[in-house]
Parts: structure tokens; C-alpha cells; sequence
């Protein structure tokens, strides 16, 4: 049996929020096509981990396509908004694609 102390927690917290912190620090936008932009992890050069979404710029606002074990699409007004989404969802999502249908695109 483990036991969790608010300290632990408080901990993860931070690991967390590092975590995010430098992954915002790393992204990519690579060009795609017209209004069309891949968001890569830059830490990472090749392979799974590498792109985490595309952003397609819709009527004035950004539509996220990530795949976890489905595809999900989201829209935000600003480019900034929809990669604070990647950065914020990005370990959950990552961690689903491996388990559903999609699991070949990683």
C-alpha cells in the first residue's frame, strides 16, 4: 500500500507543470500547406512523439486535429489558444494513441 502525502502531490504539481512549461518551449510549427501548420515537439527529430498535431486555420479561427485513440478535432479563436490546448492535453493524448485503432499512426 502507498501513501500519498499532500507534499507528493504537491510535487507531481510541479513535475507537471514543468513538464508543460518546457514543451511549450519546444514547439514547432512546420508549414503544411496554406493556412495549414504541423505541431512537432521540437526535443524530438524523428518518429513517434514527434508530431503531436495539425492546425488548420478555419474563418478566423484554428482547428486542432490530434489522434489519441480517435481522432478529436477542437476549435480555438487564436493560434495561441489552440497550442496551449496541445501543450495542456498532450501527455493524455499521447498516451491514448498507443491503446485504440489508431495505434499505427505513432
Amino acid at each position: 500500500m502507498t501513501t500519498t502525502f499532500p507534499t507528493d502531490r504537491l510535487q507531481s504539481g510541479v513535475h507537471e507543470r514543468q513538464r508543460r512549461e518546457a514543451l511549450d518551449e519546444a514547439l514547432v510549427l512546420e508549414p503544411a500547406g496554406a493556412g495549414l501548420w504541423r505541431v512537432c515537439d521540437g526535443r524530438v527529430t524523428t518518429g513517434p512523439g514527434r508530431l503531436l498535431a495539425l492546425i488548420e486555420e478555419k474563418a478566423g479561427s484554428f482547428e486542432i486535429m490530434q489522434w489519441a485513440d480517435e481522432f478529436v478535432w477542437s476549435s480555438f479563436p487564436t493560434m495561441r489558444a489552440a497550442l496551449t490546448h496541445v501543450v495542456m492535453t498532450d501527455a493524455e493524448v499521447l498516451a491514448a494513441r498507443g491503446k485504440g485503432h489508431l495505434s499505427w499512426l505513432s
